[in-house]
């Protein structure tokens, strides 16, 4: 078992295949060999094999969690959408922190990079579809998973592989979605701009709140928890600043704004500790 994890971990998946098939050879009713099968499936981009074995990890243990993430996960690579950053996040849990952090830091920078290009008129115009789709690429490593979460439950199988912290997480950003596309129509229709930023303010609230929901229970969620209340806060004060004409509306938006480019950088490392039991 510990080997087959390892070898799917470092990539060698052809070998982890050979490990996990000899195993289950040997101990056909091994939850967890099966769980490692359908992980090293997932790895493989073949959601469908993968359900398979989760489904008969589950079957010889029903209370297993990384059969029941497996399912979760394979039910929700059924949409092209998420396999794409399904793919990014098994490529990403390959990596150590090093190449991790590698991998963030170089996007940051080439970003900064085309940022300055895009200065030049002759070549702005293929820069920014590039940045828009980076930061739209951004926003969903941060909530992919709770908002496909938040899909899910229209299934009924679905419903019921979810955890309570999975539902309670989909419900926060359903709600959010809602307020979004909530406070957009009522700018439109009442001419009201403050609309316009509480919509855009609901979306990248979306960061912080998922982010909340990837950190272990204890400190680093409180403390996540405790950042994004205050972040909130300052977006709803934004709002109404914005709303009323009060002066400190351009100092109350640049505020929200630096908070949430910070929640990336802070929540990132936060969500990686492992309190002490």
């Amino acid at each position: 078992n510990v080997r087959s994890t390892a070898l799917v971990q470092l990539g060698r998946r052809q070998e982890a295949q050979s490990t996990i098939q000899d195993a289950l050879q040997h101990a056909p009713e091994d939850s967890f060999m099966h769980a490692n099968q359908g992980w090293a499936y997932m790895h493989d981009g073949n959601h469908q094999q993968a359900m398979h074995h989760f489904r008969e990890s589950l079957r010889l243990e029903p209370d297993s969690e990384w059969a029941r993430l497996g399912v979760l996960e394979s039910m929700k690579a059924r949409n092209p959408v998420y396999r794409i950053f399904l793919k990014f996040f098994l490529f990403m849990s390959r990596l150590s922190d090093r190449g991790q952090w590698g991998i963030i830091l170089g996007l940051f920078l080439i970003m900064q990079v085309l940022k300055v290009l895009g200065q030049h008129a002759s070549i702005r115009p293929f820069v920014v579809p590039i940045m828009f789709a980076y930061l739209a690429f951004c926003l969903l490593t941060w909530c992919a998973r709770p908002l496909f979460n938040l899909v899910l439950r229209l299934d009924r199988f679905g419903r019921m592989v979810l955890s309570n912290d999975e539902m309670v997480a989909s419900n926060w950003i359903g709600g959010l979605l809602v307020l979004s596309i909530g406070s957009a129509v009522a700018a439109i229709l009442l001419s009201q701009p403050a609309g316009f930023f509480l919509s855009l303010a609901a979306v990248l609230m979306l960061i912080p709140v998922s982010g909340v929901f990837s950190a272990d229970p204890g400190w680093p969620r409180r403390s996540l928890t405790a950042y994004s209340v205050a972040l909130g806060a300052v977006g709803l004060f934004a709002t109404w600043s914005l709303a009323t004409n009060g002066p400190r509306s351009s100092t109350l938006l640049g505020v929200f704004l630096l908070g949430v480019m910070l929640f990336s950088w802070f929540g990132n490392f936060v969500a990686r500790i492992i309190p002490a039991r």
